[in-house]
């Protein structure tokens, strides 16, 4: 069994690249990567925030063709 890789707030803020305040911010509006609660600690764990990462991806649309 392979072992998974917890990590506090601050360092998932750092991996995704962005603060640890805007991340809470996504928790708390139910936004933002899953995560895990133990004990009173939350933990984000680095396999799920991958995929979460992958879902996050979008393509710009082509242009819409307007009358000039």
């Amino acid at each position: 069994m392979s072992r998974r890789r917890l990590m506090k707030t601050a360092e998932a803020a750092e991996y995704l690249t962005v603060t640890a305040a805007a991340l809470r911010a996504w928790r708390l509006r139910g936004g933002g990567p899953p995560w895990i609660k133990l004990g009173g600690a939350v933990r984000y764990d680095e396999g799920v925030l991958n995929d979460w990462l992958d879902g996050q991806t979008t393509q710009t649309p082509p242009p819409l063709r307007g009358r000039r």
